[in-house]
C-alpha cells in the first residue's frame, strides 16, 4: 500500500520521555511505539552534508494508523526534521496542536524544489544498496503567461521522461553516487537539450520504490532511508536560526497545509 509522507520542520527538539508518551497515547487514543536510533547512513555524497562528529538521531513515534519520524542532532541544538505519515489527517492536526499549545513549538510544511526532489532520489538510491529503478520524470504546465515562455513549456505537462532502469546502470556503471543529479540529467541535456532542473516538475517516479513530489513523499513500503531523511533534515538544519523559527508559521487546523 502506499504510503503518503509530508514533510515539516520543528524550531526545536521534542524531549520525549514516558510520561510524554503516556499522554500522546491519551491524546491520540492509541498504543504507541517508540524507537531512539542513531541514523545509519552510508552515503557518500550524503556524508559529506554533516560534520562527523556530531550524530543524528531518528525518533519513529507510531501507532496503528500513523508514524511520526524524527531527526535531530544528538546534542539537542536546531532543528528537528518530521516525516508524518496519518491515516486519519485529524490525528497529525491532533499532535501537532499539542506540540504548539503545551510546548511552543513552531512547524512549518516543507517543499522541494527540483534539485531537492533528484537529491532525494539519490539519496534513497544510496540507501536502497544501490539498487536501480525505472523512472518516469512528469511535467506540469509552465505558469509563466507572457511572451517569453514558448508554446512548448506553457503545455509542458502534456510530456514525460521515461528511462529504463537499465539504461541507467548502463550509464552508471557500479557508480551509485549522485545516479541522477551527476549522471542522468546530464545526459538528458546532452542527449535533448533538456535543462531539468529548470523545467517544472510535477513529481518523479522511481517504479515500485518511491515517488516525490514538491509537497510530499510517497512509498510503496513504510520505508524512507537513513540517507534520504538526513538529506531532507540538512534542508532545514542549513537555513535554521532564531530569526528564520520566528517568521515561521505556527500550525493551525485552520491554515492551508499543503495535501495532494
Amino acid at each position: 500500500m502506499p504510503i503518503l509522507w509530508n514533510c515539516y520542520g520543528f524550531n526545536k527538539v521534542v524531549d520525549i520521555d514516558p510520561v510524554v508518551i503516556g499522554l500522546w497515547e491519551v491524546l491520540l487514543d492509541s498504543a504507541i511505539l517508540y524507537h531512539d536510533d542513531v541514523l545509519n547512513v552510508d552515503g557518500l555524497a550524503i556524508d559529506d552534508q554533516r560534520d562527523d562528529d556530531i550524530v543524528r538521531r531518528n525518533i519513529t513515534i507510531e501507532g496503528p494508523n500513523f508514524v511520526f519520524r524524527l531527526v535531530f542532532r544528538e546534542d539537542k541544538m536546531g532543528p528537528v526534521s518530521a516525516l508524518c505519515y496519518a491515516e486519519d489527517i485529524s490525528l497529525r492536526d491532533t499532535w501537532f496542536n499539542w506540540l504548539k499549545n503545551s510546548l511552543g513549538i513552531i512547524i512549518w510544511p516543507l517543499s522541494f524544489n527540483t534539485d531537492q526532489m533528484f537529491s532525494i532520489l539519490d539519496a534513497q538510491i544510496v540507501g536502497n544498496k544501490g539498487k536501480l529503478y525505472d523512472t518516469k520524470l512528469i511535467f506540469q504546465d509552465n505558469e509563466l503567461d507572457d511572451e517569453e515562455t514558448s508554446q512548448e513549456l506553457k503545455y509542458l505537462g502534456k510530456y514525460s521522461i521515461e528511462i529504463s532502469k537499465f539504461s541507467i546502470g548502463q550509464l552508471v556503471g557500479d557508480n551509485r553516487e549522485s545516479v541522477y543529479l551527476k549522471k542522468v540529467l546530464p545526459y538528458l541535456y546532452e542527449k535533448t537539450g533538456f535543462k531539468v532542473l529548470e523545467l517544472p516538475i510535477k513529481h518523479i517516479i522511481l517504479t515500485n520504490l518511491i515517488t516525490v513530489r514538491s509537497a510530499n513523499i510517497v512509498t510503496q513500503k513504510l520505508d524512507v532511508t537513513d540517507e534520504a531523511k538526513l538529506y531532507i533534515y540538512s534542508l532545514i538544519e542549513g537555513y535554521h536560526s532564531p530569526d528564520y523559527a520566528a517568521g515561521a508559521t505556527n500550525f493551525s487546523p485552520s491554515l492551508p497545509l499543503r495535501q495532494n
